[in-house]
């Protein structure tokens, strides 16, 4: 009977054992995220794009996208206000991301009759100038893109449009320090919409077809 009791508490040492490793092993994963900010995916073009965004006007011939950062690899990646390095990465957006989410919102809006890579009517030009952000510990962050949006015809290379757009977002602070990057990266998703949609509500005011 005594060996049997003593096979029993060995059993019952051995499972409070390893339920001890298992919570210990959830609370060093919750200090991990702790330090780390819970790791966010840097900005999605799908974010990007505009919700529900019309043209008032449709024009007859394509256009091409050529998005640039003044000479930096990706949009963003100097960014004034944001201290961290860590908190950097998360504001990052692709020239690609960018550009093909500007392109989807062509699409849609249809302001050109279509968008492609070759044997354009119009090169559309978007070159990001600056991105301001305040810091990241603020409640609300107003977030602004700074762009020059530039459209060439390209039969005579005539440019058609030539203007800076700056483009403010407010994005208010939905979470505690658990979601900051998530935040920062919200903050500059909404911005790069906003930026989206004033170009293109600049594009659908010129006169193409005269």
């Amino acid at each position: 009977m005594k060996k049997h009791n003593i096979i029993d508490a060995f059993n019952i040492f051995k499972r409070e054992q390893r339920r001890t490793f298992i919570l210990i092993g959830l609370a060093l994963t919750s200090a991990s995220l702790l330090m780390t900010g819970c790791a966010s995916p840097p900005p999605q073009a799908s974010a990007m794009v505009p919700n529900n965004l019309t043209a008032s006007k449709h024009y007859h011939g394509s256009v091409s996208v050529n998005v640039t950062c003044s000479g930096h690899a990706d949009i963003v990646r100097n960014v004034d206000g944001i201290k961290r390095d860590a908190d950097r990465i998360a504001v990052i957006i692709s020239n690609e991301d960018f550009s093909s989410a500007l392109a989807e919102t062509l699409k849609q809006c249809a302001l050109f009759s279509s968008v492609t890579h070759t044997n354009e009517d119009y090169r559309l030009n978007v070159d990001f100038k600056q991105v301001r952000m305040p810091d990241p510990a603020d409640y609300a962050l107003v977030t602004t893109i700074a762009s020059q949006w530039q459209l060439i015809r390209i039969r005579d290379s005539a440019v058609l449009m030539d203007e800076n757009v700056a483009t403010p977002y407010f994005a208010q602070q939905q979470g505690t320090a658990f979601t900051i990057r998530n935040h920062l990266r919200m903050a500059v998703e909404g911005a790069a919409r906003a930026n989206i949609a004033e170009g293109i509500r600049r594009l659908s005011e010129l006169n193409l077809e005269e």
